[in-house]
């Protein structure tokens, strides 16, 4: 229906409100009914006549607008809109009466009397918090807030129109069990309930926090569900909720109850992966340049800061588990100065990315972050489970300030390495699965600048060795100090996100969730070469750990052969590989190579053909004043080491300097192009060349 364009919706919300007009309930039905049988859509078809038609489950969605539209054009004085809004039970109830009426006088009254009728409400435009809906303010309105499960009742039955039978097989209609039966003639005082006579309805408690505050002793809504509702949300998900609160009393304790009417997860997305989608994914890791292009597309607008974002992509997606007792999740732990968006990626992570979770160590607690038996608002007790429970095997928990949080470390030293969590703890019996990957973050613990000159444990200085050693990945960010770099990260900063997800450079957000969750379900395996290249690399930094005379690398040990085995199998997901293949391998250890090097160790090259022609090529860039297209690069490579010719067709492959066609040599110049030593000077042709001028390792 259309609506006077000079009086929009906020205007009629902002009107004085007239005087009002009483209504009996018959006539409040007879004006649902009339809007159900009268309101148009665009198209001009009777949009909820064709819904009641239709419907066949138990639900039938009512939308706000449509109410507010009926009302503006309402000529009968009766406020449909603002019925609903603040007045919503005996709306809803009244709503079910109406469209049962109207599905009569279509289909027969014995099809509207079985139909198990919900309404719902799209949303409300009052919105609040959970800690407001506890408070009497908003009983009986219409409204939203966003929460968090943290805890679910079971499925219970409940009686809507009780019969009871006495002896004698008098029939009493009540609710509850009466005292005695309603014959007058009858004395019978034990009755028994009449199943196939008496109505019921089933519905299941959800209990809400508010988003930002999940902790164990953090105030919770009971929120009631009923029929399809009921499965609607699982523990541990962000949901936005619709419904209206009453006042109801368990047991002598009063307390607000929010009816729901509508639920949906926050940022729901569907992401159903067509076998299309499969296929271009697919094509992408053949195309030049595609880890490069998945690495910015995390967190794309934070300048550079490559290390991090490939550590975080690698703890989404997770490796495989080779063998039975070796874990494939990968913790990673992001230090340095402050203001170097480590926490910026774990924020962009919780909005963009499906099951993961961000907390502050400040308002985290054991309970809240694992599980906590806990006596609800009504009495009942449920376990509440954390999101180191609910996102196992599924997602990601990021820890703000987690260095900082000295009380928290005794409850992950397990768990972090053995993915389980005894719930004898919270007075229960079982071990609950937490395979859940750690992004956590910290900055120096005695100033906001990292010193370069210290170890990682005496930067942080209150973590302890044995808990440092369980992260697989520790990323140093350190502030980029050049005049480029503070131009080219303030810009990062203003940008908006059209010109971020306009960027060519960037995958889509919604492309990218496909893929890395596509990418999850590869399970590859590791290769003999796989194995005597993590070997080689464990001894050569093992040894160099050794001639150390400080404590600079002390919480590298044998977990360093486990944490290099999950980096590569997760890059063979990356890449949608069955077994990790030499390009895979030369990856994970270019990302080794680069940790270790930012606390100055520098380690051997990986015995890959990857790593052999990329060595070869930047010395012919080293050498060449001019920048280089790959044929110029690939006949100087053959003229400047002639006596390696047999050798490098061997590791090059027959396809030659096609980037496109041969897989080894995209990967070799992928490589080349990841040194900080290499500058791509020109995109078509691409050309590359060597800075001649001294650079440092960063971030």
């Amino acid at each position: 229906m259309s609506v006077d364009s000079t009086v929009g919706r906020d205007q009629l919300m902002e009107q004085e409100p007239e005087e009002k007009m009483l209504f009996t309930e018959s006539a409040k039905v007879d004006n649902i009914k009339k809007f159900l049988m009268e309101f148009k859509d665009e198209s001009e078809n009777y949009k909820y006549l064709d819904r009641i038609d239709a419907i066949s489950g138990s639900n039938l969605m009512i939308e706000r607008f449509d109410l507010f539209d009926f009302e503006r054009e309402s000529k009968n004085g009766f406020k449909i809109w603002e019925f609903f809004m603040n007045q919503s039970s005996e709306a809803i109830k009244c709503c079910k009466r109406a469209v049962k009426e109207v599905h009569a006088t279509r289909h027969g009254f014995e099809a509207s009397q079985a139909l198990d009728l919900n309404i719902l409400i799209d949303k409300s435009e009052l919105e609040i918090s959970v800690s407001q809906s506890i408070k009497n303010k908003f009983v009986n309105k219409l409204i939203s807030l966003q929460a968090r499960v943290t805890g679910e009742s079971e499925i219970k039955p409940r009686i809507v129109k009780g019969v009871w039978l006495c002896k004698d097989g008098h029939e009493t209609e009540q609710l509850e069990k009466p005292f005695v039966c309603d014959n007058p003639s009858c004395k019978h005082r034990n009755l028994e309930l009449d199943k196939d006579k008496t109505d019921f309805e089933y519905y299941r408690n959800f209990y809400l926090k508010d988003f930002t505050n999940v902790d164990h002793n953090a105030d919770a809504l009971i929120c009631e569900a009923q029929g399809e509702l009921i499965d609607a949300a699982k523990v541990g998900e962000a949901v936005n909720v619709t419904g209206y609160i009453t006042i109801e009393n368990h047991k002598n304790r009063f307390f607000n109850i929010l009816h729901l009417l509508n639920i949906k997860k926050v940022n729901e997305i569907n992401y159903k992966i067509t076998d299309s989608e499969k296929e271009t994914f697919r094509t992408w890791t053949k195309q030049p340049g595609y880890w490069d292009k998945l690495v910015t597309s995390i967190a794309p607008n934070i300048y550079n800061s490559k290390l991090m974002k490939t550590a975080y992509l690698l703890a989404y997606v997770g490796g495989t588990r080779w063998t039975k007792n070796q874990r494939y999740w990968i913790n990673v732990l992001a230090v340095g100065d402050s203001g170097t968006a480590k926490s910026k990626i774990a924020e962009w992570g919780q909005l963009v990315l499906p099951d993961v979770y961000w907390v502050s160590s400040n308002s985290g607690s054991p309970k809240g972050l694992f599980a906590g038996q806990r006596e609800q608002v009504d009495g009942e007790k449920v376990l509440e489970v954390g999101p180191m429970i609910t996102a196992s095997g599924r997602g990601l928990l990021c820890i703000d300030e987690f260095v900082r949080s000295k009380e928290l470390f005794p409850i992950f030293y397990s768990p972090m390495e053995t993915g389980v969590f005894n719930s004898a703890t919270v007075g229960g019996h079982a071990d609950l699965p937490c395979e859940t990957p750690i992004y956590a973050t910290g900055n120096p613990k005695n100033s906001n600048r990292w010193d370069e000159d210290k170890s990682i444990l005496e930067n942080l200085d209150v973590v302890e060795r044995s808990l440092l050693s369980r992260f697989d990945l520790i990323i140093i960010a350190l502030e980029q100090g050049t005049k480029d770099d503070r131009e080219a990260i303030a810009n990062s900063i203003l940008d908006s996100d059209d010109q971020i997800q306009n960027n060519p450079d960037v995958i889509d957000e919604v492309s990218l969730v496909k893929l890395l969750l596509y990418a999850k379900t590869f399970k590859p395996t590791l290769t003999q070469k796989a194995k005597d290249v993590i070997i080689e690399t464990f001894q050569d930094i093992y040894s160099k750990k050794k001639a150390e005379v400080t404590e600079k690398y002390a919480e590298t040990n044998y977990r360093f052969v486990g944490m290099m085995a999950r980096v590569v199998l997760a890059i063979s997901k990356l890449h949608f590989h069955n077994e990790t293949t030499e390009e895979d391998i030369t990856l994970g250890h270019s990302v080794i190579k680069e940790m270790f090097a930012q606390r100055g160790m520098i380690t051997n090259l990986a015995n890959t053909y990857v790593d052999r022609v990329a060595q070869l090529i930047q010395v012919v860039l080293k050498e060449s004043k001019e920048g280089m297209t790959d044929p110029e690069i690939y006949t100087a490579l053959f003229s400047r080491f002639p006596e390696k010719a047999d050798a490098l067709r061997n590791d090059i492959g027959e396809e030659g300097n096609s980037r496109t066609k041969n897989r080894r040599w995209r990967a070799i110049m992928d490589s080349v192009e990841s040194s900080v030593m290499v500058e791509v000077q020109q995109k078509h042709p691409r050309k590359l060349c060597w800075l001649h001028d001294q650079r440092t390792l960063g971030v």
